[in-house]
C-alpha cells in the first residue's frame, strides 16, 4: 500500500532485485516457493521496523518508500543481514541487490512514478548480489545518520543506462561483514586512457576525499612522498573517480621515461592521441586542442 496521504516532496526509494531468481524458479519451483515465503516475511518485518511502506511489487522485486533516508539505509542493511543469515531451503538461497535514491515523488492511481524511480532502477541494474548502492542525492541525506556499524564507500561517478546525467555512486558497507565486489555494471566511458586496476582500492578514503576537495579548488595537484608509498595508485584512483566530471575525458600521461623536459609536449600529445602538424610547435597544438575542452 502507498504511504498514507500520498505524500509529496522528497522521499527515499529502496528497490530490491533477487539475483538469478528466474533460474532458481526453473531449477526448484518448490524450493523457491518456500524461499519466497521467508523472503516476504523478512521484507515485511524490516519495513515495519524501519518505518517503510511497501510501494508495490514487480515479479520478485520490491519497491519500498521512506520519509527518511536514514530509515531506508537501516532497512537496506537489515535486509542484507537477514538474507545472508538465512536459513534457506537446501537447494535455494536468495541473494538480493539493493539500490537507494531520493527524489521528488509522483503518485497516480495508487502507484509511484517519475524520474527518481527511473534513476533508482538504473542504479539497481549496476549492482551485484549482496551489495547496497546509494545515489548522491541519498548520500547527502544519510551521511550524518548512518545505521550503526555501517559506512559509505565512494565508488565515483558512473554513467547509468539511458540517463544523460552521470551519478556519483556510494556503497553502503556493513562493517560487521565487509565484502568486496567487482566494479559496478555501469555504462563504460571510452574517453579515458586510464589503466584498469586489478585490485580493490581499500583504506584511503579520507585521503581521496581530501584530494577531491582540493581538486575542486585547484587545477594542479602534486602528490609527494617516498617511493612505494602509493602515490601513483592514489592518483589513479582519484582520476578514475573524476571520469565523468570532465566532458572530454581524463587522461594519463607517463613522464617517468623522459630525460629531456623539451619532450613533455610530445608525450602529452601522444597521451591525448594528437598528431604533430608540420611547421607548428607541438605546444601550440596542445593549447588549441585543450582551450575549448574540459579535461
Amino acid at each position: 500500500m502507498p504511504m498514507a496521504g500520498h505524500p509529496e516532496g522528497t522521499l527515499t526509494f529502496l528497490l530490491t532485485d533477487l539475483v538469478a531468481s528466474t533460474r532458481s524458479w526453473e531449477a526448484s519451483p518448490a524450493g523457491m516457493r518456500d524461499a519466497m515465503v521467508r523472503h516476504d516475511r523478512i521484507v515485511a518485518r524490516c519495513l515495519k521496523r524501519h518505518h517503510g511502506e511497501d510501494g508495490g511489487r514487480a515479479g520478485d522485486s520490491v519497491l519500498a518508500v521512506f520519509h527518511r533516508a536514514g530509515d531506508a539505509a537501516s532497512c537496506a542493511l537489515a535486509l542484507q543481514r537477514e538474507f545472508a543469515a538465512g536459513p534457506w531451503p537446501a537447494d535455494t538461497r536468495l541473494t538480493a541487490r539493493i539500490a537507494l535514491h531520493s527524489g521528488e515523488v509522483q503518485h497516480r492511481e495508487g502507484r509511484y512514478y517519475g524520474q527518481a524511480l527511473n534513476r533508482c532502477a538504473r542504479l539497481l541494474a549496476t549492482c551485484h548480489g549482496g551489495q547496497v548502492l546509494i545515489s548522491q542525492a541519498t548520500e547527502q541525506l544519510v551521511v550524518d545518520e548512518l545505521p550503526g556499524r555501517a559506512a559509505l564507500r565512494d565508488l565515483g561517478l558512473h554513467r547509468l543506462k539511458d540517463l544523460k546525467r552521470t551519478e556519483h555512486v556510494f556503497q553502503l558497507v556493513d562493517l560487521d561483514n565487509p565484502k568486496e565486489f567487482p566494479p559496478i555494471l555501469s555504462v563504460p566511458r571510452q574517453i579515458t586512457n586510464l589503466p584498469a586496476q586489478l585490485t580493490a582500492f581499500i583504506g584511503r578514503e579520507d585521503e581521496l576525499k581530501q584530494l577531491r576537495e582540493m581538486h575542486r579548488q585547484s587545477r594542479l595537484l602534486t602528490l609527494t612522498g617516498p617511493g612505494g608509498a602509493g602515490k601513483t595508485r592514489l592518483a589513479l584512483e582519484l582520476a578514475s573517480q573524476l571520469v565523468g566530471e570532465a566532458a572530454d575525458g581524463v587522461w594519463l600521461v607517463e613522464l617517468d621515461p623522459l630525460s629531456d623536459p623539451l619532450l613533455v609536449p610530445q608525450a602529452v600529445a601522444s597521451g591525448l592521441g594528437l598528431k604533430e602538424r608540420p611547421g607548428r610547435r607541438m605546444a601550440d597544438t596542445l593549447i588549441d586542442h585543450a582551450r575549448q575542452r574540459s579535461m
